[in-house]
């Protein structure tokens, strides 16, 4: 099993397999009393971060992912290993609950670690992809509440006479084709303005 018993007494060592482990203790003193007793353990497996990837966010909207690990003893300890999660509007509970507001747009990397109550340690580093917020069909940036003719006129203008690109990008890919924006998104796009088409559907 990897473990042994000492005639001092102490149970050492590590094992080898998980499951449970019985065995027959027999004590004897000066005088030549004993006593015999069968004991049992439970061997658990180490922690394992099951989690390896993480879904993207949005800036400046909820945020919410729950790590997961399988093994251990008792219950899990989650920790930001070298606090890079500070400042970012994300945080990570001792349940391993990452949650918050992104602040900023990016990659925000960290390392995540899970501890038991006996000192079986696993860590993983992990990333979260923060996107630039935007409304799918918002072509001129302005978060309106509609999609409006100012939209058409400066996804027009992107497309022929070289005006500035929508910011991000992906809000002008309306047919949620998650290509080039091309004529087929400024035909879907007036078709949802004039002609009750379906609604823009962005990546």
């Amino acid at each position: 099993t990897g473990l042994a018993l000492s005639t001092e007494g102490m149970l050492e060592g590590m094992p080898t397999t998980t499951g449970a482990v019985e065995f027959t203790v027999l004590a004897i003193d000066a005088a030549g009393d004993s006593a015999v007793k069968l004991l049992s353990m439970q061997v658990n497996a180490p922690v394992d971060i099951a989690t390896d990837a993480l879904p993207d966010g949005t800036q400046g909207q909820e945020y919410t992912c729950s790590l997961e690990a399988t093994g251990g003893t008792g219950s899990l300890t989650w920790t930001d290993v070298n606090s890079d999660l500070a400042g970012i509007g994300l945080a990570l509970s001792t349940e391993g609950e990452l949650t918050g507001i992104p602040i900023d747009t990016g990659v925000i990397t960290f390392t995540a670690r899970a501890a038991d109550e006996v000192g079986s340690v696993d860590e993983v580093v992990l990333s979260v992809i923060v996107k630039l917020f935007y409304i799918c069909g918002d072509i001129n940036g302005d978060l309106g509440p509609i999609i409006d003719i100012a939209d058409m006129v400066y996804l027009v203008d992107y497309m022929f006479t070289s005006g500035p690109a929508p910011v991000p990008e992906e809000a002008a890919d309306v047919d949620g084709s998650g290509g080039i924006i091309d004529i087929a998104d400024l035909v879907y796009l007036a078709d949802y303005m004039f002609a009750g088409g379906p609604d823009p559907d962005c990546p």
